[in-house]
């Protein structure tokens, strides 16, 4: 298996130096327990360092190799970002890592009957093509990037102007 202390330092920096900008009207619609709903029994979130004075809460799974991270107020977040490694030598992993992809996507867009088929699709040509796929249901852009290099899918909602 990878080595997970190396997964787990760029888990830190990717959500470390993400941009993030915070201007009024920009919620999601989601509340904290709509976002983890079927999620939270591989994570345990706790409240971490606030962003540009919003709570922020995070979790990694046991193994280190998946990451959720929500910021705003838990009535209705900000953002939710969903980071899951892709290992190529632990199918049990990376079958548990995109169950909770599809689940995320899910809870993102809970009355989108195509959901899981753009899924699926975005995630495919984002490994492909190493570009950042986006798509905007109602008030929220859904975006799905492939880090190639540290094997990990990055999947987060944003308010569809942020």
């Amino acid at each position: 298996m990878r080595d997970t202390r190396i997964l787990t330092l760029a888990f830190t920096l990717l959500l470390g130096l993400a941009p993030f900008e915070h201007s009024a009207g920009t919620n999601t619609g989601l509340s904290y327990s709509q976002i983890t709903q079927y999620l939270s029994s591989y994570f345990t979130l706790e409240k971490s360092t606030p962003v540009n004075g919003q709570p922020r809460y995070m979790a990694t799974t046991e193994d280190k190799l998946a990451v959720l991270e929500l910021i705003g107020d838990r009535s209705d977040l900000t953002q939710a970002t969903l980071i899951i490694g892709v290992p190529n030598d632990s199918q049990t992993t990376l079958v548990r890592n995109s169950a909770m992809f599809m689940r995320f996507v899910k809870n993102a867009a809970p009355n989108w009957v195509g959901g899981g088929d753009w899924a699926v699709a975005a995630l495919k040509k984002a490994t492909t093509t190493e570009n950042p796929v986006s798509t905007v249901r109602g008030a929220r852009r859904i975006t799905v990037s492939f880090l190639k290099p540290l094997g990990m899918v990055v999947v987060t909602v944003k308010h569809k102007w942020t």
